[in-house]
């Protein structure tokens, strides 16, 4: 048995509802973590900073969200879903 996309009227495949929000949050925040890594160490230099302080500020908030990525589920895994918001 073999799958065929869903066509449209211009031959091109749909994109199921469904999967449009979770796209959209992601692009979302893809775009919010470009902004803010971009013009963080510009507000900083304009606040007088040295180039050094601005590169340990940027990296803290790197690995900031690393370490966030890597033990979130660990944090919200005793109270559940429903519950970590």
């Amino acid at each position: 048995m073999t799958s065929t996309p869903i066509a449209t009227a211009g031959g091109a495949a749909a994109i199921p509802w469904r999967v449009v929000p979770p796209l959209a949050s992601t692009a979302f925040i893809m775009v919010g973590s470009g902004v803010l890594g971009s013009l963080l160490p510009l507000r900083f230099s304009a606040m007088g900073y040295s180039p050094g302080t601005i590169g340990l500020l940027a990296t803290a908030e790197a690995l900031g969200f690393l370490v966030g990525c890597l033990y979130a589920h660990k944090i919200i895994a005793p109270v559940g879903l429903e519950r970590a918001s």
